[in-house]
Order: C-alpha cells, then sequence, then structure tokens
C-alpha cells in the first residue's frame, strides 16, 4: 500500500506545513476547507513540496519534443496542486529575459483518472504529471486534435511553479539523431522520440537540463 503525506499550505505567510500521515492506495483529488482557507496537496513516499502551481498552457507547443505514442504510465500520475486552483502566467523565451504576465490568470480541473485540464477548455486536450523527484515532475500533454503527445518539465519552487519546454532547437541534435531520433519542421522544428530504443530514459535525461522557454504560474490568492 502506498504512503502519502498531506500537506495545508498557509495564506498570507510563508510556506508552513503541518504533516499528517495518511495511507492509502491511489492518489486522491480532494478540496481542502481547513480553517486556514489553504491548499492541501498529496505527496507520494513522504518527500515534501514546497508549493503548489502547475499548468501547461498550448502557448508554446512549438520547437517541442513530442511522441505518437504516450511515454508515460498511469499509474505514476500524481497532483502537486488541489483542484480547481487559479494561476497567474508568466513567460519567457529563456532564463536570461525578464517575465511577461499574461492578460488572464487560467484555472485548472482535474478528473478521478488525474487527468488535468483548462477549465472552459473544449479542444479535450489532456495534462498529467510524473513525478521524477521531489519538487520535480515530466509533463505529458495529450493533443486530443491529433492524438499525440507532448512533453515539458515542472519543477516547484517557494510556491510557484516553473515550467520549461523541451526546445528541441536546443537539444544536442547530433546525439538526438545518434540516439535515433527523428526531427521535423522548418520553421518550428518538432523533435520526436518514437524510434529512439528506450524514449523514456532519453527524455528523462533531456528532463535533467531543460532549456528554452519558461512559465511562471502563481497561486491567486
Amino acid at each position: 500500500m502506498a504512503h502519502y503525506v498531506i500537506f495545508t499550505f498557509r495564506r498570507g505567510t510563508p510556506p508552513h506545513f503541518r504533516p499528517q500521515p495518511c495511507r492509502s492506495s491511489r492518489l486522491r483529488v480532494e478540496a481542502s476547507k481547513s480553517e486556514t482557507d489553504g491548499l492541501k496537496m498529496y505527496q507520494p513516499l513522504k518527500q515534501c513540496l514546497s508549493s503548489v502551481a502547475l499548468v501547461l498552457c498550448s502557448l508554446a507547443l512549438t520547437a517541442c519534443m513530442s511522441s505518437d505514442k504516450g511515454l508515460m504510465d498511469a499509474d505514476t500520475r500524481v497532483l502537486p496542486f488541489t483542484p480547481p486552483i487559479t494561476l497567474e502566467v508568466y513567460d519567457r523565451k529563456n532564463a536570461s529575459e525578464p517575465w511577461r504576465k499574461e492578460k488572464d490568470p487560467v484555472t485548472l480541473i482535474a478528473d478521478s483518472q488525474l487527468l488535468v485540464r483548462l477549465k472552459n477548455e473544449t479542444s479535450g486536450d489532456t495534462y498529467s504529471f510524473h513525478q521524477l523527484e521531489p519538487g520535480r515532475f515530466i509533463v505529458e500533454a495529450t493533443m486530443k486534435s491529433s492524438g499525440r503527445f507532448f512533453y515539458s518539465v515542472l519543477e516547484v519552487r517557494n510556491g510557484e511553479g516553473l515550467l520549461h519546454y523541451l526546445d528541441c532547437e536546443n537539444i544536442d541534435q547530433a546525439a538526438f539523431g545518434a540516439a535515433g531520433g527523428t526531427v521535423i519542421g522548418i520553421h518550428h522544428k518538432e523533435c520526436k522520440l518514437d524510434k529512439i530504443a528506450n524514449p523514456l530514459a532519453f527524455l528523462k535525461s533531456l528532463a535533467a537540463k531543460p532549456t528554452g522557454w519558461q512559465q511562471r504560474f502563481v497561486p491567486v490568492r
């Protein structure tokens, strides 16, 4: 049986966590209505996350990492936040540029299968999160229109989410090709993982040092 810890994030103060043991055979999606009006999060294996946050907008699904078949196991899905959650979004092309705030916040919802959607979004696209290590996740986006999958990396830092797009144009193209990867597109390159012998292992190696477009997500309080 798997083990989880529940954390409460208090408003108006620095992150403060009050761990309470909780045992369950599967992750649950549950809204917190504590006296602090906080957010309740579930963290596998009793390893703390330092925040709630995260969303994969369809903003920069170009120059990306993709596959025709999903690489992530449904049994490894987790949620680093309790939906519904509303987030302010900032973006930049790389770590050396200033953040640019998007006009409208986004709201995330999730279903019983731990698949996340943007509220009021009708495209049918879904997003799932798979922990690499405490505070780091692979994000798998499923595009309903094409049936294809796209990947990015989420880091949880200081009560916020930092999303890294795995920019195809910034990786070692020679190494990618030697491993069996293919690149399509001219103006917006797309790196396809399908022909690599172990695409998930290669994806994780890229996730260790992500480069390219970034988005920052700040919970609306």
